[in-house]
């Protein structure tokens, strides 16, 4: 069984892209002071992100410990349908509506669980995605501390570079000003918080629904 929790890259794509000079890979030899960094690494090494995991497993206990009963119960649920649709599938002659019927079940299954382990785990995911705006809100001020440090004035994504000089990656340092601004981040979001989209995406929708002219009252007809 995977592990319940695990850091995903989807989750740190959650973060601000910080402002990042760019430039084209081509002319990196001729530019003096240019720098690459990995976004995703220096957020992952830093100690905020790296002390949450640990933190997380022992604030969210019971629902960890509640997830790993429903994936059990689902996985002994499951078993009498998969060894019945395995036998019947290995028949000469297979019935193709018992196997549909055994398929249906187990998929049925495996999605009802999928989607009660996600409500369970909710409050980790909430939890990790606080963490991770925490640490974007300090990202951008943490590559300008470390351009200066290293004297580095044009930075690429590591992403956009075919290759490049060890000496030129910042991300160790970059790591380092977030460890300085941010040693630890709290891990209980606050209640009702939402992650930054999501809370712009609801912002856009009242702006929207307020911008709404009110509808005008029918005067009643007079006999």
């Amino acid at each position: 069984m995977k592990s319940l929790l695990k850091s995903s890259a989807y989750a740190l794509t959650m973060l601000a892209a910080p402002a990042i000079v760019m430039a084209s890979p081509a002319a990196a030899q001729s530019i003096k002071g240019l720098a690459v960094v990995d976004q995703n690494k220096a957020v992952g090494d830093s100690s905020a992100f790296r002390n949450s995991l640990t933190t997380r497993q022992t604030t969210y206990k019971p629902q960890i410990d509640q997830a790993t009963t429903l994936m059990t119960s689902a996985q002994a649920r499951a078993k009498p349908l998969l060894d019945q649709f395995e036998a019947e599938r290995a028949k000469p002659t297979p019935n193709q509506e018992t196997l549909r019927n055994l398929a249906g079940q187990i998929q049925k299954l495996e999605t009802d669980t999928q989607n009660q382990r996600n409500q369970i785990l909710q409050p980790l995911a909430l939890s990790e995605a606080y963490v991770l705006e925490q640490i974007g809100d300090q990202y951008d001020a943490a590559l300008k501390a470390a351009m200066a440090q290293t004297k580095s004035t044009v930075v690429l994504d590591i992403s956009a570079t075919a290759s490049f000089d060890k000496a030129s990656d910042i991300t160790t340092a970059v790591t380092t000003e977030l460890n300085r601004l941010l040693p630890n981040a709290q891990i209980v979001p606050p209640t009702g918080w939402l992650p930054r989209q999501q809370r712009e995406a609801l912002a856009r929708q009242q702006a929207a629904a307020a911008a709404q002219p009110a509808p005008t009252a029918t005067p009643p007809s007079g006999r």
